[in-house]
């Protein structure tokens, strides 16, 4: 009754002001003649606005998870986005819907994207939650191929994991008509130090563009942890990897043997027979450490192959000269052919970060004044991990360095290991990946230029016939989705591993 008499209110002001408008018509008052005019027809127009806004732009409200599932007509959403913890509440409800959905036969969403921790990360109980939920999504697969020639021919429905703790939760609807509606929630501390969803959320519905920032916010959790492929984050070895920099590491260490002999900080006696022997000439000298560095490959390890007699502390200043003499020598190497192309193309779809064994500053250096067309190559790499990472100072035995950055990759993206993939050139790559189960694909350019098959030891492949490499960077995109597409055969027996047998 009061928005009636509003309306007739606003209706007989916009009236009067117009019919007052045309009984002042006159050149001196043209000016008031448009004022009353216009707020004639704004006055009359008014109730109309005010109803448009209320239906086509944001509605939010705080409203319980089940309430915000009961008000939905799930055979009107197009496409669902859903993250979660374990899915035990918040894709619960979503699959109850879904099933009397496909019972009836109905229309359901054509795309469905679930997001929840890894089963590997969390402890029995809430392990078995979210395979559950591994179990239900297999099972709605399954009713959908079953109809595949059928009603559900092109709909979709897939999950992936994070490892990070869990922060915002809830599920974004596309609706059929471009509208949105989104319940966002989040996640709180208990005094039992456990976390626990909050009871309520906010339904936020809206039409408008640009986004709202909750669909944003939403997105960009959802985009960054689901990424585009199986594989999130790939992760590069840097020396001999990306950049073909054998040579200044073989030239840093002629550069530091001359400076030690010339200088009398040690005698011919402190170098090893294989060295001595071929003394004669820079080019016996490069030879001989060549063959050392192809059987060595590690610094720590061809120092030993080089120097004889001189004790621990002596060894550790001799590397760091010869560090010096790489660094200042760096900005002679260059990358691999076709490298950067592939980098930029590969920045499109994934993650990339780099773990080395030399330092962070240098990498970060030279990957910022190194100049190329197509942009900032620094800008690539979220993350660079180096020889002087912090991690490193804890000592283990018979585990590899990198091993320990590959978990630190994982821990500053929070992404599962399983969805990490390494792309290295030694022994060291290979095994780190290996003890940590993460995909590997092994980068040959350096062993070409060496005029070796390759820098790994057959002898420490588990299985040669199924081992990936690549010669050259245009390579490597076939070779990353053959590896995707074994991880999405496998990927959900892999999850349903992480079992709870009590």
């Amino acid at each position: 009754m009061n928005n009636k008499i509003s309306q007739l209110i606003t209706t007989v002001s916009g009236i009067s002001a117009i019919l007052y408008s045309v009984f002042i018509i006159d050149r001196n008052r043209l000016f008031f003649l448009l004022i009353a005019l216009i707020s004639g027809i704004i006055l009359i127009l008014f109730p109309v606005i005010i109803n448009y806004l209320k239906k086509n732009l944001l509605k939010v409200k705080k409203q319980t998870e089940d309430k915000f599932y009961r008000s939905l007509d799930f055979s009107k959403i197009n496409k669902i986005l859903i993250i979660g913890h374990t899915g035990k509440e918040i894709y619960t409800r979503v699959h109850f819907q879904l099933e009397k959905l496909v019972k009836a036969g109905k229309d359901i969403p054509t795309e469905i994207s679930i997001l929840i921790r890894s089963p590997y990360i969390e402890g029995s109980f809430r392990n078995d939650y979210i395979r559950d939920t591994i179990n239900k999504t297999t099972s709605l697969q399954q009713d959908f191929a079953y109809r595949h020639n059928g009603k559900y021919k092109n709909n979709k429905i897939d999950i992936r994991h994070y490892e990070a703790i869990p922060s915002i939760r809830g599920v974004l609807c596309q609706l059929k008509n471009n509208d949105s509606i989104c319940f966002l929630s989040s996640y709180y501390w208990l005094e039992n130090r456990k976390s626990k969803a909050y009871d309520f959320g906010y339904r936020i519905y809206y039409k408008f563009k640009p986004k709202y920032f909750s669909e944003n916010l939403f997105e960009s959790w959802f985009n960054y942890y689901w990424g585009n492929d199986e594989i999130h984050t790939i992760v590069f070895d840097f020396d001999a990897t990306l950049v073909d920099s054998i040579n200044i590491q073989i030239k840093a260490w002629i550069d530091v043997i001359n400076s030690l002999v010339n200088n009398g900080n040690i005698k011919l006696n402190n170098l090893s027979d294989e060295i001595i022997n071929n003394f004669q000439t820079e080019e016996e000298l490069a030879s001989a450490i060549k063959k050392i560095y192809i059987k060595k490959q590690y610094a720590d390890n061809i120092i030993k192959e080089i120097f004889v007699n001189l004790s621990d502390n002596q060894l550790i200043n001799i590397n760091k000269k010869r560090y010096a003499f790489r660094e200042k020598l760096m900005y002679k190497t260059r990358f691999f052919e076709d490298a950067i192309n592939t980098l930029f193309e590969l920045s499109k779809n994934y993650n990339l970060a780099i773990v080395s064994s030399t330092g962070e500053r240098m990498i970060s250096n030279y990957l910022s004044e190194y100049g190329h067309a197509k942009g900032n190559i620094r800008n690539l790499f979220s993350i660079i991990l180096g020889k002087f990472d912090p991690v490193l100072t804890l000592k283990h035995e018979n585990i590899e360095h990198k091993a320990f950055l590959l978990q630190k990759i994982s821990s500053l993206t929070g992404i599962p290991l399983s969805r990490v993939l390494l792309i290295g050139d030694n022994n060291s790559d290979y095994l780190a990946a290996k003890q940590l189960g993460v995909d590997f694909i092994e980068c040959r350019a350096s062993a070409s230029s060496l005029k070796v098959e390759s820098l790994i030891d057959k002898k420490i492949i588990n299985d040669y016939s199924n081992h990936s490499f690549f010669n050259n960077y245009k390579e490597l995109p076939q070779k990353l989705d053959k590896v995707s597409i074994n991880k999405q055969k496998q990927k959900y027996n892999y999850y349903q591993t992480a079992t709870n047998n009590g």
